[in-house]
């Protein structure tokens, strides 16, 4: 079962890659309580750029590329680090019509959030 369907916590197993004879594991993505990790991945076609970023048609998976939702770009702004020069705020919705506020970097980053208050009761 697809754990985006269930509010039973989800925490994603086997993250495991090797590459040039090392081992990388990762986190993977996770669904418990109010918290969500996942990967953002922009819809097919333009890939954003630093003047355009799609608003509608992102998708949300896990570590191995399993759909867990999806979502809209509701802000971007520009930032100074390491990993990126972008900051993404996402509405991700869950199949069972759970939605999170999420921020991440943008395509095939992690994003992470919370759920939205209006959701919490349901």
């Amino acid at each position: 079962m697809n754990p985006a369907h269930t509010a039973e916590p989800f925490v994603e197993t086997d993250c495991t890659i090797h590459h040039n004879g090392h081992t990388f594991t990762a986190n993977g993505a996770a669904i418990y309580g109010d918290r969500i990790v996942c990967y953002a991945k922009a819809p097919d076609g333009p890939q954003p750029t630093r003047q355009w970023v799609p608003k509608y048609g992102w998708t949300f998976t896990d570590w191995h590329g399993n759909k867990l939702g999806d979502g809209i770009v509701t802000a971007t702004w520009h930032l100074r680090g390491m990993w990126g020069t972008k900051m993404y705020a996402f509405t991700v919705v869950l199949p069972d019509g759970r939605r999170y506020h999420c921020r991440g970097q943008g395509e095939g980053m992690i994003a992470t959030g919370r759920l939205y208050k209006d959701c919490a009761t349901a």
